[in-house]
């Protein structure tokens, strides 16, 4: 994984696209040389709503001025990358494999591109339980594996599942937000709390998608 400082005309097909891969509160997904960027759009509204670049300069000085300001590093791009790189240790290591930088900002990431593979919450309308359950122990298996390195993962819904039909593989996504927690050592012991999170979103993600049996709990600390 690596820091990939993009121009700002690179930043801007991204930002503007009109037909991103899918779009959600915070970033926008496009697909380009068979590679994904995820680009923190809500941090450049006023460029993106205009779709003038005459704005994108401001937003972004404005951003780096707050940054010195705070020092909370959240714009900064090594910071970002050294979180991630802790992925490395697990399942999902192979899913993003950089962290997009303009004038030294972050301003999103680069990922591989899975084909064939759908969000759980597309195909939960389409297939029977059985299946559900298989895909959803998998998850929490994907789960566990993170928690194992102190990384919490507490926005686990449908739609940050992926899954691939055929194989039956199961990915986790939207991992670099800020409702992943990536915490130091023993982090799950002196906040044991974010296990319930964690445990409580499952139970309401299951009961969204209706599944009455076959789910076990394993999210403990032991």
């Amino acid at each position: 994984m690596q820091v990939i400082e993009i121009s700002k005309d690179k930043f801007l097909s991204y930002l503007l696209n009109p037909n991103p891969i899918f779009q959600g509160q915070f970033g926008k997904i496009v697909l380009d040389n068979n590679k994904l960027y995820k680009i923190y759009y809500r941090d450049f509204i006023k460029t993106y709503i205009n779709k003038d670049e005459c704005f994108l300069d401001d937003e972004v000085n404005s951003l780096l001025e707050i940054e010195k300001l705070t020092n909370f590093e959240l714009g900064n791009p090594y910071k970002k990358l050294n979180e991630l790189n802790r992925l490395a240790r697990t399942k999902l290591a192979s899913l993003i494999t950089g962290v997009l930088s303009y004038n030294g900002l972050l301003v999103g990431i680069q990922m591989n591109y899975l084909k064939n593979y759908t969000t759980l919450k597309e195909i939960s309308t389409r297939v029977e339980d059985s299946k559900l359950v298989i895909y959803l122990n998998k998850v929490y298996e994907l789960v566990c594996n993170l928690l194992m390195e102190n990384i919490v993962p507490t926005d686990v819904k449908e739609d940050n599942i992926l899954v691939n039909e055929e194989t039956k593989d199961v990915v986790l996504i939207d991992l670099d937000g800020s409702e992943t927690i990536y915490g130091p050592d023993n982090y799950l012991i002196d906040f044991p709390y974010n296990l319930d999170i964690i445990n409580n979103n499952f139970d309401k993600m299951v009961n969204r998608l209706k599944i009455k049996k076959g789910l076990s709990r394993i999210l403990k600390l032991t």
